[in-house]
């Protein structure tokens, strides 16, 4: 029960199904009706949020749970000109979207929001296969990794790390991937801090089992082609290990790097790719495999990863501009001049211990909150 007494989950569902309705009715009795709803209904009822993140990032399986457990619908906002839009989108208490904050409607930018993240090597990987297996089935594997690793003219939705730097520094509620997976119904609980919520019914969460070989109510326009056995793969945590090829990892840390460190996910970390002799042999064994696997591609494929080489190469070539824009701020000049100190002074195995203790401590992902909060507010100018 929420505020008025009222049941919650019922007068949402009313609510919607009304909503549902006004376009079918007359232009006045569609304003008409749209005036009672909005005046008469308590406000928090009427609380709307974008549920954003990243490809392959646990979006199905939140909205799936939103509706189980609390009766929530959802809808999507999408600029894919070959899916269609659904006009009454806005009506929804959620509404899913992939894309950047400065490419919503300027009506609606100011909703709250909610930001799923995940570790941007398990979320390209699953998207490179859910590309081989789903939206362009049959093509490379490899070739879509690396791809997706580069977003080349600001495709992906402008890359994994450019994707949860503009949300992140929107304000954005953050839910980890791998806490919704190892605890789904504390994570949903979050979102009381931004819109009512009726009471949980935590008896209807969703396995993912259940959502991987049943008809869960949301499902990708994909799967309802291909199914959902392929749609939910696999959602698990540190599959990378296992399928991002070495020279791949590499150039995720050249390019996201400092994304992956401000927010924690330091696990497998690559710090010295910033060198010329690293940055030379990521070049090298990207090309190798390339060509090896060349004469297997469609012609299509050759000249999307001739294109591909020439994005590498030219993102090898700009060696890292964002450090070397932050170099004029006290605390990165400073910590730098500790850590050559320190490294030059100490016996290595007492530096390791040091450096290890201060991955884990918190600051570490202060300092890289606002070196990237930094770089973001630069880019937006």
């Amino acid at each position: 029960m929420g505020c008025l007494g009222l049941d919650f989950r019922k007068l949402n569902m009313v609510f919607y199904n009304l909503s549902r309705k006004v376009k079918r009715m007359s232009k006045f009795c569609k304003v008409c009706a749209k005036f009672i709803i909005l005046v008469f209904l308590p406000s928090k009822i009427l609380s709307m949020l974008w549920l954003a993140s990243f490809l392959r990032s646990g979006n199905t399986f939140f909205r799936n749970a939103l509706y189980e457990v609390y009766g929530l619908p959802s809808s999507a906002y999408h600029r894919d000109p070959n899916r269609v839009l659904d006009p009454d989108y806005a009506t929804y208490p959620i509404v899913k979207t992939h894309l950047l904050p400065e490419q919503l409607p300027e009506a609606y930018r100011h909703w709250p929001a909610v930001y799923l993240l995940r570790d941007g090597r398990d979320a390209l990987v699953s998207v490179a296969h859910h590309r081989k297996d789903i939206t362009a089935p049959g093509s490379n594997f490899y070739l879509n990794l690396l791809q997706a690793i580069v977003a080349p003219g600001g495709s992906h939705f402008g890359g994994w790390s450019r994707n949860v730097d503009a949300w992140t520094a929107r304000g954005a509620l953050v839910i980890r991937f791998s806490d919704l997976v190892r605890q789904p119904l504390v994570e949903l609980e979050r979102l009381r801090a931004l819109i009512e919520l009726p009471p949980a019914r935590p008896d209807k969460l969703p396995t993912f089992q259940q959502l991987k070989f049943g008809q869960p109510k949301y499902q990708a326009t994909a799967a309802v082609v291909h199914g959902n056995q392929k749609h939910f793969r696999k959602g698990r945590v540190g599959g990378w290990k296992e399928e991002m090829p070495p020279e791949l990892q590499a150039l995720f840390w050249f390019l996201h790097g400092d994304t992956m460190r401000a927010h924690g996910f330091t696990a497998g970390e690559l710090a010295e790719v910033h060198t010329a002799a690293m940055r030379e042999s990521i070049w090298t064994e990207i090309q190798r495999h390339l060509e090896h696997i060349g004469p297997s591609l469609t012609p299509a494929e050759q000249a999307a990863a001739l294109d591909i080489l020439v994005a590498v190469r030219q993102r090898l070539q700009q060696h890292n501009t964002t450090r070397t824009n932050l170099d004029h701020l006290p605390y990165e000049r400073y910590l730098r001049r500790l850590k050559a100190g320190l490294r030059s002074a100490l016996p290595h195995a007492i530096y390791q211990n040091l450096a290890k203790l201060y991955r884990q401590l918190p600051l570490r992902r202060w300092l890289g909150k606002l070196r990237r909060l930094i770089v973001v507010r630069k880019s937006l100018r």
